[in-house]
């Protein structure tokens, strides 16, 4: 339902002139009156639709479909920073120096991080490692280790920083479409403390992790867990998960945690559209491969769909997959090498 403010002011004036023989002058009182009502109704008709599209989970959104999710106890899952340590360094080591918290440093890409601790160098000591956070929440922090190298804030004597190891952890806020599921996935398969809902609700509650599935054998319980796009799970994340399935299992039942295995798919397509639009049809692949859930495959013919329907392309063609992509029940598909090329011929 759309109807906006002249769908409604032309109801009443084909109204007013069936009864009174002629339309209302645009200018007259009549009009205006007509004018101001159609304004009411139409942000009414509005108010409806909303109520209407938000009485459902299916086309619920924003706060609605979170309230909707509350009932099923279920809640979004907020963006997280990812963390790790830095290590800083310096080449005079006679006095001590103070790395404060706050301490902003960088990657080459200008993604930041900030120091969580307060660090200490004492006299001989020319390296130490602070731990540390990304600045912004999201997927954006998590970093290969080495990746960060630049220095933002003043720390004395230190003259170098880098990261041993990836930072990892970093995730966005859950979308509608990815709370709907869940939601839905719950209304299917209702938790009853036992099932293989009561694993999902709460493998999927844990922070990082972006789909979940669970098969069973035996009394053991197998719950395979995957983060959001190219993101890892932290082997934290996993003993976490672990700790907490194995507490609320039923009795003579165990319960192994352990990450999906990623298959990373090599997209070589030929497209016909200009360089920038073979840019921007890469980043759309590799998003819609990056939404994949656990045993979920792709078509090639949905991986056309998301290259007519970007605008970019008159006509492409797929070098690589040769064939439909399915992963198998403890897998997930996520974007690889994606290459557009321009389509001659």
């Amino acid at each position: 339902m759309n109807y906006d403010q002249e769908y409604y002011y032309e109801r009443m004036a084909e109204t007013y002139a069936g009864l009174t023989g002629f339309r209302p002058n645009p200018a007259s009182d009549v009009a205006f009156r007509f004018r101001a009502l159609a304004v009411q109704l139409s942000a009414l008709a509005g108010q409806i639709e909303e109520a209407r599209l938000g009485a459902f989970p299916a086309t619920a959104s924003g706060k609605t479909l979170d309230a909707h999710a509350a009932l099923r106890g279920l809640s979004r899952r907020e963006a997280c920073r990812a963390s790790g340590m830095l290590r800083f360094s310096r080449k005079q080591a006679e006095t001590a120096c103070t790395i404060p918290a706050g301490c902003i440093c960088a990657t080459a890409d200008e993604i930041e991080y900030e120091t969580v601790a307060e660090g200490r160098m004492e006299p001989g000591v020319s390296e130490l490692l602070v731990p540390a956070q990304a600045v912004h929440p999201g997927i954006s922090g998590n970093a290969v280790a080495g990746a960060v190298c630049l220095i933002r804030s003043y720390c004395g004597e230190v003259s170098e920083v880098g990261n041993p190891e990836p930072f990892s952890g970093g995730f966005e806020r859950e979308t509608d479409q990815h709370l709907r599921a869940r939601l839905e996935s719950a209304c299917r398969e209702p938790n009853n403390g036992a099932n293989r809902g009561f694993y999902l609700k709460h493998a999927l509650a844990c922070p990082g992790v972006y789909d979940a599935a669970v098969s069973g054998q035996g009394g053991t319980v197998t719950v395979l867990v995957a983060a959001e796009g190219d993101a890892q799970l932290s082997d934290e994340t996993i003993s976490s998960l672990s700790e907490q399935l194995n507490r609320l299992r039923e009795p003579c039942t165990t319960v192994a945690v352990a990450r999906a295995e990623v298959v990373p798919v090599r997209i070589d397509v030929e497209a016909a559209a200009d360089a920038a639009g073979r840019e921007q049809i890469a980043v759309l692949l590799a998003q819609e491969l990056n939404c994949r859930r656990i045993g979920q495959g792709c078509t090639l013919a949905r991986l056309g769909q998301v290259i007519m329907n970007s605008g970019f392309a008159e006509n492409y063609r797929f070098v690589l997959p040769a064939a439909d992509l399915t992963p198998g029940g403890s897998q997930i598909l996520r974007a690889g090498e994606i290459v557009v090329r321009e389509m001659v011929g």
